[in-house]
């Protein structure tokens, strides 16, 4: 993750459960995205199961883990964090959690899209609004497949130098 953030260029980090990996053989387009992203973790142990049967060295890392240990880790380097997706009510509790967690915690923003494809100048308008920011790490969280659609137009638009797409479940 340091070198993702110390290259300069913006980047996606997929957390790939069952779900998305299944989704991607059937759609090439969100196949496509998902190849494109820099990091593509397994999350999901039955991911890992199969890699490591097919001979794969994985281990497993759900993106709410990877959350919780980047907050933790930025924290101490002054990271700066964005949440993204959502309901209003959700992006208050997580923010409330993530601070409760690890204090010191700085998150800069948080935005609450409405619950629809986003249009082009809507992307462009919250992309320039977090890189005013300043954030390294943008978490979007608005379910598969759309978050990981939505992290790669953001990572197009430079909002953040890493972005990635972690499970619901990181509160």
């Amino acid at each position: 993750m340091g070198a993702l953030l110390a290259d300069g260029d913006p980047h996606v980090v997929h957390f790939c459960s069952a779900d998305p990996t299944v989704r991607a053989r059937r759609d090439a387009r969100y196949r496509k995205v998902l190849n494109a992203g820099a990091l593509n973790v397994p999350d999901g142990i039955s991911v890992a199961t199969v890699l490591r049967l097919h001979g794969v060295r994985t281990e497993r890392l759900a993106g709410s883990d990877a959350m919780r240990l980047l907050v933790d880790r930025g924290r101490r380097e002054g990271r700066r964090h964005y949440l993204f997706g959502s309901s209003e009510e959700t992006l208050s509790r997580l923010r409330a959690a993530l601070e409760t967690g690890f204090p010191g915690v700085e998150i800069v923003g948080v935005h609450s899209p409405p619950f629809r494809e986003l249009a082009a100048d809507e992307l462009d308008r919250a992309a320039g609004e977090i890189r005013e920011t300043r954030a390294e790490h943008l978490w979007v969280g608005l379910g598969t497949p759309k978050q990981d659609l939505v992290a790669e137009e953001l990572r197009r638009r430079g909002a953040a130098p890493v972005s990635g797409a972690p499970s619901a479940r990181c509160s």
